[in-house]
């Protein structure tokens, strides 16, 4: 399915254009550009993007949060632990705890103001974009990497690593430590040779697209989200979110390694156990119809050529009757004999026909009108009966046909 990668160009302005990549459902970047949120390309799934400058990281020393606490009684801690470092009141601000990052007894906590995010999120609902996710643009990771974006005028450096995030004018980068080797250095096409002479490194150069996508990548699969609280996103969203990152935890966890491999064996013994049991299985049947054909040749020499052994038999035996003189369940005076003890002596027919097995009595248009109330009596006696042009059709109902026989004596 396509995914639609959305960054907002203003951290300021809640319907300012948005930056946009879009990868098709083979993984392939297919488009990008800016627009405003109700001329975004259509997508199954969308992801929004904080931008680096629009948020800051806290690392504190968190209480344990009850898992069924409410939103609001989660941000009330979060902004009583962080009192002291943040610069604007708590109540503008959207913080979330980001546990699944952090190590040791510090949490990472992200904040952004709160108002903005939420008139960036009613935006895009507004023109109907399927968001199902909000994460953030850079965060704090073990891995140091280092992003330079924008214009030459306004080249901006975003420096990320296990101690936090820093967004910064590239003109200030000075006071950045110096890069180790280790450190990857990545920079837009525009501002790729300013960032190589600051830093004295090569850089790999991503056009902001490939830079957003990877990054969009890299949170989720780290498990942050900020649709958190009053921050949400749509109803599906976040169903589809949740599912997919419950899916994602049973595929990577290494806690859930052993259920993993259990299942996979689980599922290979299933796979060896139904091969087994279905080649029994065709043995077995293989095995009956060899027997079939072995009683057919041995009971009947005459008989070559084996093709349908049941009917074979049948009309085997159907031969033998009659080559000896007896009655069989096909002659007339068996036929006739069975429906008589089932109709009586209420009909009258003015004339009998028996051609092709089938015996045929006209002129019992009252016998028709009963047929219903005879027809599992009929069966029972092993007759098929059908009413055609004033006239009633008996035959032998062939045990073998089962309810292609049972079918041919309701009346059309």
């Amino acid at each position: 399915m396509s995914q639609l990668f959305i960054t907002p160009t203003s951290s300021h302005s809640t319907s300012a254009e948005f930056a946009y990549a879009l990868v098709s459902a083979a993984g392939v970047l297919s488009g990008h550009g800016l627009a405003a949120a109700a001329l975004l390309p259509p997508a199954d799934q969308a992801v929004l993007l904080v931008p680096a400058n629009a948020m800051s990281w806290h690392a504190a020393a968190l209480p344990k949060l009850a898992r069924a606490q409410s939103a609001q009684k989660s941000q009330a801690v979060l902004a009583g632990v962080l009192e002291e470092q943040l610069l604007d009141e708590p109540a503008q601000l959207h913080l979330v705890s980001c546990p699944r990052i952090s190590e040791g007894a510090l949490t990472w906590v992200a904040a952004c103001q709160k108002d903005w995010l939420l008139g960036v999120v009613a935006n895009l609902q507004a023109a109907h974009v399927p968001l199902v996710g909000i994460v953030p643009q850079a965060f704090p990771s073990d891995t140091a990497a280092v992003h330079v974006s924008g214009s030459p005028e306004d080249a901006w450096v975003t420096a990320m690593d296990a101690q936090g995030v820093l967004s910064l004018p590239l003109s200030q980068a000075v006071i950045l430590p110096a890069l180790s080797q280790s450190t990857r250095l990545t920079a837009e096409p525009a501002v790729a040779a300013a960032a190589e002479q600051v830093f004295q490194r090569t850089a790999q150069v991503l056009q902001a697209p490939q830079w957003a996508v990877e990054r969009a990548q890299m949170a989720v699969s780290a498990g942050l989200s900020l649709a958190q609280g009053e921050v949400v996103a749509s109803g599906r969203g976040r169903a589809w979110q949740a599912l997919v990152g419950t899916l994602r935890e049973l595929a990577a966890a290494p806690t859930w390694q052993p259920v993993r491999w259990g299942l996979v064996g689980l599922l290979a013994v299933h796979i060896v156990g139904l091969n087994a049991w279905a080649w029994k299985q065709k043995a077995a049947l293989q095995d009956k119809r060899a027997q079939m054909q072995q009683i057919l040749t041995q009971s009947f020499p005459n008989v070559k050529v084996v093709v349908d052994a049941p009917l074979q038999m049948q009309r085997e035996l159907l031969s033998l009757r009659q080559a000896q003189g007896q009655l069989s369940g096909r002659d007339f005076e068996s036929i006739y004999g069975r429906f008589a003890a089932v109709a009586g002596t209420n009909i009258a027919p003015t004339a009998i026909d028996f051609i092709a097995n089938e015996v045929q009595l006209r002129g019992v248009e009252s016998a028709a009108a009963q047929l219903d109330g005879w027809l599992p009596r009929l069966q029972y006696a092993g007759l098929a009966v059908r009413s055609e042009a004033q006239s009633l059709v008996i035959s032998h109902r062939d045990a073998l046909a089962g309810s292609t026989a049972i079918g041919a004596g309701a009346k059309p």
